[in-house]
């Protein structure tokens, strides 16, 4: 992480009953995430807290060329747990994911609700000028993979119950 940061909060509250106020702000900034590879440079945050509710009032960031913004909110529970009501958007951001061998553009909208780390990310991703480069074949991907399909109606089908006609889906 790199970039001008300015931070201006206090927290006259305890760990147990947060009572946040004040802004940050982030400008120039690179984040790298190490799983999957991914960067996001140039990145400008605006962020505002009230009480226990921290508004995202904006993030917009580049991702191989391509821009990636969000908004929303997290709001701050007992012991500092962070839950979480984002819209994210990406618009032509290039995903380079090596441990896939997959090289492609994205366009998307999202929502991340819950908490951080766990939450629900889901939306709509459409891609395009994909290129696949195996040194894996599919099945072996498709082993790498956790899938859960959930199915209109609410019916979730456990993908263990496919067992090999895993090559049916991919043809």
């Amino acid at each position: 992480r790199e970039g001008v940061e300015k931070v201006m909060m206090t927290n006259p509250g305890s760990p147990d009953s947060p009572e946040i106020g004040g802004t940050a702000t982030l400008a120039g900034a690179t984040l790298i995430y190490a799983r999957p590879r991914l960067t996001l440079e140039r990145v400008e945050a605006q962020v505002e807290a009230h009480g226990r509710r921290i508004d995202v009032t904006s993030v917009k960031g580049q991702v191989g060329g391509g821009l990636v913004s969000a908004q929303g909110s997290i709001e701050v529970g007992e012991g500092f747990e962070l839950v979480a009501d984002l819209q994210i958007r990406a618009l032509d951001a290039r995903l380079e994911l090596n441990e896939f061998d997959i090289d492609t553009h994205a366009d998307a909208t999202l929502t991340y609700r819950g908490p951080i780390a766990s939450g629900l990310l889901q939306g709509e991703v459409q891609l395009a000028d994909t290129s696949y480069t195996p040194r894996l074949s599919p099945l072996d991907i498709l082993d790498k993979l956790t899938i859960r399909v959930r199915v209109v109606g609410g019916v979730e089908i456990d993908p263990s119950v496919l067992g090999e006609e895993k090559d049916e889906l991919i043809r």
